[in-house]
């Protein structure tokens, strides 16, 4: 059963016009807009209007909406979007608060802050608010969506989950303490994910703060502080990270995972198990860092194209490149021009587990020259690689 105030009438429709066509309403919790429900304004709005929410938080549920429109999939919303390329803007994701001031204390609560679907609309922009404390932050299953400056927190699953055809921006957003932060579904593509942070509990058990399933992806200027992993580029996700920072997670700061590819630029990943794991087509890492990981730096576990070139690579315990892709053809990984903290060859051979370690794998890492070598040390080290290997663990 749908429970929604649909307000239509037509002194109030004059209210928030505009000369322009479009409309501004006002939502104010105090009376003091043109309503003080945001589904209210939603429902009375045309399409490209603007939702202005102002300070407050706001719980009302539109309950068991029919999030696909068949009859499949009902969850209680606390805002249901039903019309095309609406605005909402905030006060500010301090002010304006959507969701109740804890989790509902349900076995598996189903409330989402905000809903929109294809049958609903094509487009929807959301600024300056917060959602809390919901089972989805924002469930957007349309064409084009644009958020900014949002801050989302406290979610059972995903702060964000999308399902976008067209694009999707993200733009200096917050995620606090969600089970996923972002988290996208084919047929998503042309994301982008800038100068948002992430701040996860470390013992979250999930890979990625961002599970990308999408095409033409672009994560830049974001920070990723504990939770599970980092980024998880998933069935055959291909894209661009830059200048990312990645600390205090428990497993990985990048997975590539059947098929995924990325390019990897002046970034930092530090602590965790590993920094980078390619099971997928590959990965290509220029001028970034890898610090401190107990397992291994990089795992390579598939045939896929791996660069790592100008790169930091700092030994945290374990193996520095560990390879375990036994396919037939050769495997070459190019780890070349990279800093490993040390200018002994001897010592970064016996931190490389590789096809001259375990014949069973067919993944060789090429690593000379690297920096620290002296213009008159050898270029080949084959020789010496054969007695410096240490076991398989």
């Amino acid at each position: 059963m749908h429970v929604r105030s649909v307000v239509v009438l037509l002194g109030v429709l004059c209210v928030g016009a505009t000369d322009g066509g479009a409309a501004t309403w006002h939502v104010a919790k105090d009376g003091s807009g043109d309503f003080a429900v945001i589904q209210d304004a939603i429902d009375a709005a045309a399409p490209g209007d603007v939702i202005w929410i102002h300070a407050g938080r706001y719980e009302e549920l539109t309950e068991g909406w029919d999030v696909w429109g068949n009859g499949t999939s009902f969850a209680d919303c606390h805002v249901v979007i039903t019309k095309d390329d609406l605005t909402l803007q905030g006060d500010g994701l301090g002010a304006t608060i959507i969701g109740p001031t804890e989790l509902p204390n349900t076995p598996d609560p189903n409330y989402t802050g905000i809903s929109v679907t294809y049958n609903e609309a094509a487009s929807l922009t959301i600024r300056d608010l917060a959602v809390e404390n919901v089972r989805y932050g924002t469930y957007i299953a349309c064409p084009a969506c644009d958020m900014a400056n949002c801050r989302f927190e406290g979610m059972a699953v995903d702060g964000v989950r999308l399902f976008t055809a067209s694009h999707c921006t993200i733009d200096g957003c917050t995620f606090v303490n969600c089970y996923t932060g972002v988290h996208t579904f084919y047929p998503t593509a042309n994301l982008t994910i800038s100068a948002c942070t992430f701040e996860m509990d470390e013992h979250l058990p999930v890979r990625g703060c961002a599970c990308i399933d999408s095409q033409n992806v672009s994560v830049n200027d974001c920070s990723f502080v504990g939770g599970g992993g980092a980024i998880d580029f998933q069935q055959g996700t291909t894209g661009i990270i830059s200048n990312v920072v990645a600390s205090q997670f428990n497993t990985c700061g990048l997975v590539l995972s059947l098929g995924g590819f990325a390019q990897v630029y002046d970034s930092t990943f530090e602590g965790g198990l590993w920094a980078v794991i390619s099971d997928g087509a590959g990965v290509m890492c220029e001028r970034s860092a890898l610090r401190g990981q107990s397992d291994s730096n990089i795992r390579i576990n598939s045939e896929g194209i791996s660069r790592f070139n100008d790169c930091e690579i700092i030994n945290g315990g374990g193996y520095s490149v560990y390879c375990d892709y036994n396919g037939t053809s050769d495997c070459h990984v190019d780890i070349t021009n990279c800093d490993w903290g040390t200018d002994s060859a001897a010592q970064i051979d016996a931190w490389i587990y590789d096809v001259n370690d375990g014949s069973e794998y067919c993944c060789a890492v090429d690593y000379i020259p690297f920096k620290g070598m002296t213009a008159t040390e050898p270029v080949s080290w084959s020789a010496v690689k054969s007695l410096f290997r240490t076991p398989e663990r």
